[in-house]
This record gives C-alpha cells, sequence and structure tokens, in this order.
C-alpha cells in the first residue's frame, strides 16, 4: 500500500517552510531547502520613481496617479510567488499527495490565489494562522481538528 504524502506550507508576509508528513502519527519534519525568507527591500526600491501624471478628461488639471498595490502587498505577492515556483516545479509536483497550508490571513489569501489550477484539488486543509515561529509539533497540533498527522 503507498503511503500517503502530505506537504504543509507555513508562511506569512516575510518568511516560510514546508514541512513533510509520511503518514499518520508520522509527525512533521521540514524539508531540505524549503525554508524561504523575503528580501527586505524598502518600498522606496520597489517603486523607485514618482507615480505618473494624469491630465483631467476636462479642463487642464492634472492629477498624480496612485501605485494599484502597495509596496507590503507587492511584496508579499512576490514571496508567496516564490514559494508557489518551488512547490509546483515538476520535480516536486508529485512529489506529494495532499497539501495544507497555514498563513495568517492576507498571506493565506494570496497562497490561494496564486497556485495554479491543478494545486487546489490537493488542498485537504487550511488555517488562517501565523505559525511561522511554531515548532512542527505545534504546527502538527493546531491542524489536529483537521487532518491526521
Amino acid at each position: 500500500m503507498k503511503k500517503t504524502v502530505t506537504w504543509v506550507v507555513v508562511a506569512d508576509a516575510g518568511a516560510g517552510q514546508i514541512y513533510g508528513n509520511e503518514g499518520p502519527g508520522r509527525g512533521l519534519s521540514p524539508l531540505a531547502n524549503a525554508a524561504f525568507e523575503a528580501s527586505s527591500s524598502k518600498g522606496q526600491d520597489v517603486f523607485s520613481d514618482r507615480e505618473g501624471r494624469s491630465f483631467d478628461r476636462v479642463g487642464g488639471g492634472r492629477h498624480a496617479m496612485a501605485s494599484p498595490t502597495g509596496a507590503r502587498e507587492q511584496g508579499r505577492e512576490n514571496f508567496v510567488r516564490e514559494i508557489v515556483y518551488w512547490l509546483e516545479a515538476p520535480e516536486r509536483a508529485t512529489a506529494f499527495d495532499r497539501l495544507a497550508l497555514v498563513a495568517e490571513p492576507k498571506t493565506l489569501g494570496v497562497l490561494r490565489d496564486t497556485l495554479s489550477p491543478v494545486a487546489p484539488q490537493k488542498v485537504v486543509a487550511e488555517l488562517a494562522k501565523d505559525l511561522t515561529k511554531a515548532s512542527a509539533p505545534e504546527i502538527a497540533a493546531a491542524l489536529g481538528d483537521q487532518m491526521n498527522l
């Protein structure tokens, strides 16, 4: 009988780790080369130029155009894309059967939106909580209601 491999993504806006589980009662262990840290770029580095200017439709007035997303949100999206890119790489996409997502609420939403259309079929649990500083047994206990690790 084939064992069911579960990966658990634990992330917030600036740090992330992917843990593996190989069956009920086995607990979680961090996967090698699966720790992520966001770059610490400042808002001025992400948006180095001033916003563009726009003319009014009627009249001669000009207005500054606002960025569609702030530097923090842009940084979060880039960081989550890095995790998802690693997770969905061809050599790893078939290495797990189930996926659990544990992240603070905003990062969890970005994770959901960034995953490819195939990946959500593997998602079996979600927890909107920041557990990036928690130990593997604490993470397994927090997911205990949703899955048997």
